[in-house]
């Protein structure tokens, strides 16, 4: 966005080994305090949110598959 300190990042893979797969996600950072993920691996997909401040930062992502959900959650500090 022009004027603010924002980031759009896309990626894109296909895997080749066994199955033609493919994997792609998007994330939106806002001012490089907020974080907005979303993805496709195959068939499921995935979400997620992050934020930022000072040395301390929180992700949670979440992904739906066949076999059930899963939540993860991260909370990690820069000492330096």
């Amino acid at each position: 966005m022009p004027g603010r300190n924002s980031r759009l990042t896309l990626a894109y893979e296909t895997e080749k080994r066994y199955e033609r797969r493919r994997h792609g996600g998007i994330e939106y950072n806002f001012e490089n305090v907020l974080s907005l993920r979303g993805g496709l691996w195959h068939d499921e997909w995935s979400a997620g949110a992050g934020f930022a401040f000072w040395r301390m930062s929180a992700d949670y992502a979440y992904y739906a598959r066949d076999l059930g959900t899963t939540h993860r959650v991260s909370i990690s500090i820069r000492l330096k």
